[in-house]
């Protein structure tokens, strides 16, 4: 398979990577899949912080199905853009592109996402002071996956 991807020599590159669109798609449908999946939770039967008073099997096994593999999808979506992305920069070149775009969308996504999440949760019931490390946990690997390209 030609990729148009060349390997990296050290100092410069010459050849521009050729987009792969299939990845692209993954990483739309993982993205479409965890709005499903985070929106479902309302509805299935297992514990969560919001709920809604009709509950349904079928919503379960569907969080139960998506549940299984969809962090690990993000994951391999991360570890294949980053394996790209370092086919054609050093290894330096890529840390430094990381420092540069990581922490802002992180710092957008805590003053925005999770502001909003825990202005909310500590009306609940089964709030837990754990929600806001894991929020951040969350916010980190899903932005690693969806820009590491």
């Amino acid at each position: 398979m030609n990729s148009g991807l060349s390997q990296n020599t050290g100092s410069s590159v010459t050849t521009k990577p050729s987009r792969l669109h299939y990845i692209d798609w993954l990483r739309i449908l993982a993205m479409l899949a965890i709005f499903f999946f985070h929106s479902n939770r309302f509805f299935d039967e297992v514990g969560w912080h919001l709920k809604n008073a009709d509950q349904s099997i079928v919503s379960t096994m569907f969080t139960g199905l998506l549940d299984l593999w969809l962090m690990q999808l993000f994951f391999l979506l991360s570890g294949v853009g980053s394996w790209y992305a370092l086919k054609f920069r050093s290894g330096g070149q890529y840390l430094v592109d990381r420092v540069k775009h990581l922490p802002i969308q992180q710092l957008i996504s805590q003053l925005t996402i999770e502001r909003f999440g825990l202005a909310i949760l500590p009306e609940t019931p089964r709030f837990n002071n754990n929600v806001s490390t894991l929020m951040r946990l969350d916010h980190l690997c899903i932005t690693l996956a969806v820009n590491s390209g």
